[in-house]
């Protein structure tokens, strides 16, 4: 670690913008994914245009930090961002940057009820039966729905994938660790349906895009960002006048349901998620354990009896 650098108030832009183009420089050569990166210059741009905070002064960097988490309400953007400042307090703690503690240690979780949303066979066939298949645009998203709902890909791998990634023979996708979120390789199968959608949407590929331009992407071959894909589900979630709240992500958590529904094994289906902790998994042992309660409700012998003795 080199000598700690002191900064002249007057230098608190040029001190900040070296810092966090530091940080992002760190991360990449540690090879977070780049949407991650993107979230970290995210929380950093806005930190510092609502608090304006100074590296050198511990306490006013703890109240800065403590008034740009209270703007946020909504659990899931206040972790979010909590996280993202940690990570970038603990760099500039390690390099020297600012000294003490971390500003924000001592700033709480918030604990927040895990979002299952299980689509039913209705709603699927609605959803499919959306876009417009007769064009590039509509086929595109017909098939990112299946494969998201075949096989549970994630919509930020999902958009990564490129041609050599797809096994034609072996029905399968492979999810390198350079596109995985957790930059651990995986395998997934697919079946034969989504197989040759995906082969249909290749086949319409121009002749010059090459090997490096995603499988899934604009008809003029520009890569397509996880926000561009949920604007597209919306339209048609809207489209058909379906809840409001359905997202992408929805038919990764019906994919998940259904595995262990139709009898798969949750080491499996830890796999198959890319999922780095069971705990996450078990997440949907337990949304299916309620189906299992309400079936013992309707099926009891013991309830049948007793309620027939009430009669």
């Amino acid at each position: 670690m080199g000598k700690r650098v002191n900064f002249l108030p007057d230098s608190l832009d040029h001190q900040w913008n070296d810092a966090v183009e530091a940080f992002l420089h760190y991360k990449k050569a540690t090879h977070r994914a780049p949407k991650t990166i993107r979230g970290y210059k995210h929380t950093l741009d806005i930190y510092y245009r609502r608090t304006e905070p100074d590296l050198n002064n511990p306490v006013s960097l703890k109240k800065s930090v403590l008034e740009f988490l209270g703007y946020y309400e909504n659990p899931y953007s206040y972790n979010l961002h909590r996280t993202h400042l940690r990570a970038f307090f603990n760099w500039c703690i390690e390099e020297n940057i600012i000294e003490g503690k971390n500003p924000v240690k001592g700033t709480p979780f918030k604990k927040t009820s895990p979002r299952i949303r299980h689509l039913d066979n209705k709603t699927l066939r609605i959803l499919l039966g959306a876009p417009d298949k007769r064009t590039y645009d509509g086929f595109r998203d017909y098939t990112m729905m299946l494969v998201m709902l075949d096989c549970g890909i994630r919509s930020g791998e999902l958009l990564q994938l490129l041609p050599r990634h797809f096994d034609v023979e072996r029905a399968t996708i492979h999810v390198v660790d350079s596109i995985a979120k957790t930059r651990v390789e995986r395998i997934l199968n697919i079946s034969s349906p989504t197989v040759n959608a995906i082969r249909k949407v290749m086949s319409a590929r121009h002749p010059l895009w090459g090997d490096n331009v995603p499988i899934f992407c604009s008809r003029d071959g520009r890569e397509m960002t996880s926000s561009t894909w949920g604007h597209e589900f919306k339209k048609y979630v809207r489209r058909k006048n379906l809840d409001d709240a359905i997202s992408p992500y929805d038919l990764r958590h019906t994919f998940a349901i259904m595995f262990l529904r139709n009898g798969g094994n949750l080491f499996a289906l830890k796999t198959i998620m890319g999922h780095e902790q069971l705990e996450m998994t078990e997440r949907y042992a337990r949304f299916v354990g309620q189906d299992v309660k309400r079936e013992h409700e309707k099926a009891s012998p013991v309830r049948q009896l007793m309620s027939k003795r009430v009669r």
